[in-house]
């Protein structure tokens, strides 16, 4: 058996065809779940392309597979990565069925990841964003509103995502074979201007970012922070393929000083539209472009220490996220939106969800002690040592989160005055646990447990560079 075929071709078909099973039962769900914890532990056990054993039956697992012409080549330092990356959806998937807020799409998930792997792996790389714009048409269900109302946020998501592929693939076919030294900088100005407007609307980037405040508001949260967290980690991780992939473009000073304006310019846009956003659902889609903007600023540092601060943005990314999502979904369906008053009111029943929106919420602010401030700090040392502009606007992002931060805490925390528990508007607090709320809790100590012993999470993220040769 290919690498290929298990990690990419056989979830991706699985996964449609759960989703397409009629009815609201949960085995579906449950399945893509066990199939996804599965990879991820294969990917991380048996080696590719050597010969291996399980327990006293050898086997060997194929590095390539060839499908319509074209080649899917999975390297054996990729499996690290591939195995981040199904343990990150089976997480999603774990949150979206324990916290009820995933809806039946929650087998497209393990299909987007392996949409995403593919997008990795397909020779020649002129072809990866098809896969990336496949990925983004497998989310429209994911993200269609649970009301069954107009399905404006999927459709302008899908938009932006459909508008960077012709500029991607006529960029790439034009750099196709000049990934050496260039004949002259005219043959590739150009080209690589058209594949930076590509990324550009893949990653969100200011003021291509529309769609993210418009899907955070109108679709489920869990299904809003898989999208956003998965395609933009794709988009981005597609882009370090391009500088693994093109000598003259990592050797080019110019090359990161763009990337280092435009982080800047993302993480002040979305700090300032965050200091002033109310809504708990668009506060999330703010807080992932400022997030996106962190991860453009330590590529733009260069050098491999900023590489293993990109893997450890990631990371703690997903996670943070997840968790802030999934108290989001529990507060939702208890209160039937995400208004203000309907947060107010709900966050008496569900604590716990409470407790993992703030937890969530504070580590993508960077709150010290908890896992986000625990990778940005090493950025925030790097910039205000060599570009002192570009961390005072991380500061200001920072600043703008954490007045959005408090906003939510005042939100959830605020007494209800005379009124009584039993009273039209307040609920009554939920006495009786269950396994969405050990989840939500075990995520909320999990963000700060990284965020105290950080070195717990450095041996993993030493693996994830060895996916790129450079």
């Amino acid at each position: 058996m290919s690498a290929p075929l298990l990690w990419i071709v056989l979830p991706a078909l699985l996964g449609i065809v759960l989703f397409v099973i009629p009815g609201e039962r949960r085995w579906p769900g449950l399945s893509a779940l066990a199939v996804g914890a599965l990879l991820a532990l294969a990917a991380w056990i048996f080696p590719l392309g050597r010969p291996t054993h399980f327990v006293v039956w050898p086997f060997q697992i194929e590095q390539e597979m060839s499908i319509l012409g074209r080649s899917l080549v999975m390297v054996d330092d990729l499996r690290w990565l591939v195995s981040a990356w199904y343990g990150a959806a089976s997480l999603w998937m774990l949150g979206a069925l324990l916290t009820g807020s995933g809806g039946r799409s929650t087998p497209l998930m393990m299909s987007v990841t392996a949409v995403l792997v593919g997008a990795l792996s397909v020779q020649p790389p002129l072809y990866a964003p098809l896969f990336l714009t496949l990925a983004a048409l497998l989310c429209i269900p994911i993200l269609s509103p649970p009301e069954g109302g107009p399905a404006r946020g999927p459709l302008l998501f899908v938009t932006f995502q459909l508008l960077a592929l012709p500029l991607m693939m006529v960029a790439g076919a034009r750099l196709a074979g000049l990934e050496g030294s260039p004949p002259g900088l005219e043959a590739v100005t150009r080209p690589a201007a058209l594949l930076g407007f590509g990324f550009a609307f893949l990653l969100a980037v200011f003021p291509f970012h529309a769609w993210v405040p418009v899907v955070t508001r109108t679709s489920r949260p869990m299904a809003a922070g898989f999208v956003i967290v998965f395609l933009t980690t794709g988009a981005a991780l597609l882009g370090i393929q391009q500088f693994d992939r093109f000598v003259w473009l990592r050797e080019t000073e110019g090359a990161f000083a763009i990337l280092r304006f435009v982080g800047v310019l993302v993480v002040t846009t979305g700090g300032f539209w965050l200091a002033f956003e109310q809504h708990p659902g668009r506060q999330m889609g703010f807080s992932a472009l400022v997030d996106g903007g962190l991860v453009m600023l330590a590529l733009g540092l260069g050098g491999e220490a900023s590489l293993l601060m990109v893997w450890g943005l990631l990371v703690v990314r997903s996670l943070g996220y997840l968790v802030w999502a999934a108290g989001l979904g529990v507060i939702q369906r208890q209160a039937g939106s995400l208004s203000v008053d309907a947060i107010h009111a709900a966050a008496r029943a569900e604590p716990l969800a409470a407790l993992a929106i703030v937890c969530g919420q504070m580590s993508a602010m960077g709150l010290p002690l908890l896992a986000g401030f625990a990778m940005r700090l090493p950025l925030l040392s790097g910039l205000a040592s060599a570009h002192l502009v570009a961390a005072l606007a991380v500061w200001l992002a920072m600043l703008g989160a954490g007045v959005a931060g408090i906003r939510t805490l005042a939100g959830l925390v605020t007494p209800f005055g005379d009124r009584a528990p039993g009273e039209p508007g307040v609920v009554r607090w939920r006495d009786q646990l269950n396994l969405g709320d050990l989840f939500l809790v075990l995520g909320s100590l999990l963000l700060l447990g990284v965020g105290i012993f950080p070195q717990w999470v450095v041996p993993f993220l030493e693996r994830l560079p060895l996916a790129f040769a450079h």
